[in-house]
């Protein structure tokens, strides 16, 4: 079978799929594409996929877009404290994207029944959506909302701010330091606000060093009178990390609570993204779907090799074969000058089989 996928190129059309994939999810099933063998199975898939493209074609559309493969963070859970805020991300978007398929009221039992009954089986979480909208902005940053706590020591880390640039800003303004200051300027060294300080006049200011300009030309210092403020600015600091600590703590062991229902929507949602990806690419070949009989009969209408839909821009330039092969003869010839057309026949033949399957 190895031999037969790689003469008829069939990893070439799984590529092409995988192009209509929005994750990594949806690619790895389509690299696990394998004629199923049972009529069954076909047909159940066959099915699964004609309600895709029925829903398509009605003008919709899945939104996939941010879809995340966390499939390997499952088994982190236990073994670490907490995410990573980048990785506590990829579960909000994918518990968002489930949430918004579960509200998808055009995606009915009467009009796509396996798309429906798929679709269905994602479980909604309203509440960790919130919780997610409540933590982070739409960057991705850590909000003010996330907590009461983290709030006020915002609120209190912008009030201590403002004192420093005030006491700072009238230090640089005062004519006693008109030749001291290399540069009207607050800036920022060793977490601490400082200004610059001509070489020659770094004992005529009262304060620490904070280190040297690349030029030498200056040195940042720390006037005393903004000393404490700098510490009590740096103690709110460390108070609103260990807030933010505690924040996606506390998100992660919800997470941790919702595991088995997070794995479940992830399973179906790569379904889905596996689905949309092989109608689209349907789609652009302008597929119809195979009717598939028990009996060793074989038959084609027009058929057009696949692959050469990525090769030829128009369509209308690819030329069809029909062919049939069952009822009285089993066996086929085919005959004429060496162009390449028989090749071409005899593989899309193997292959538009191998895909039906």
């Amino acid at each position: 079978m190895k031999n037969a996928f790689e003469e008829l190129e069939f990893n070439k059309v799984k590529a092409l799929i995988t192009s209509y994939c929005v994750s990594p999810l949806g690619k790895r099933l389509v690299e696990e594409l394998a004629p199923l063998g049972e009529k069954a199975l076909v047909e159940k898939k066959l099915s699964q996929l004609q309600d895709v493209l029925n829903y398509l074609e009605q003008s919709h559309h899945f939104a996939l877009s941010g879809l995340e493969d966390t499939e390997m963070l499952f088994d982190y859970f236990g073994r670490y404290e907490q995410f990573t805020i980048d990785e506590l991300l990829m579960f909000g978007s994918n518990i968002r994207i489930a949430n918004t398929l579960t509200k998808d009221g055009d995606i009915s039992q009467e009009n796509f029944p396996e798309l429906h009954s798929i679709v269905s089986a994602l479980i909604e979480m309203k509440e960790l959506e919130k919780r997610f909208d409540k933590i982070f902005d739409a960057g991705g940053e850590i909000k003010d909302t996330a907590s009461p706590i983290l709030s006020s020591i915002r609120k209190n880390k912008q009030k201590a701010r403002k004192r420093i640039y005030s006491e700072l800003e009238s230090i640089l303004e005062k004519k006693d330091y008109e030749n001291v200051i290399q540069d009207k300027v607050v800036t920022f060294r060793d977490e601490r606000y400082v200004i610059p300080v001509r070489e020659g006049s770094v004992s005529q200011m009262k304060g620490i060093v904070h280190g040297r300009s690349k030029t030498g030309a200056s040195f940042y210092v720390e006037p005393l009178s903004v000393m404490e403020l700098n510490n009590s600015l740096n103690t709110l600091s460390e108070e609103e990390k260990q807030e933010i600590h505690r924040i996606l703590a506390e998100l992660y062991n919800e997470l941790k609570d919702h595991k088995e229902e997070l794995k479940q929507n992830l399973t179906i949602l790569q379904k889905i993204d596996f689905l949309n990806g092989c109608a689209l690419y349907c789609r652009s070949i302008y597929a119809h779907m195979p009717l598939i009989i028990e009996d060793t009969r074989l038959s084609f209408k027009n058929a057009r090799h696949p692959l050469l839909f990525n090769s030829i821009k128009d369509p209308k330039n690819i030329i069809p074969f029909s062919l049939h092969v069952g009822d009285e003869f089993r066996g086929i010839v085919i005959s004429g000058v060496n162009t390449g057309g028989k090749t071409v026949t005899l593989k899309a033949t193997g292959l538009l089989a191998m895909m039906a399957l």
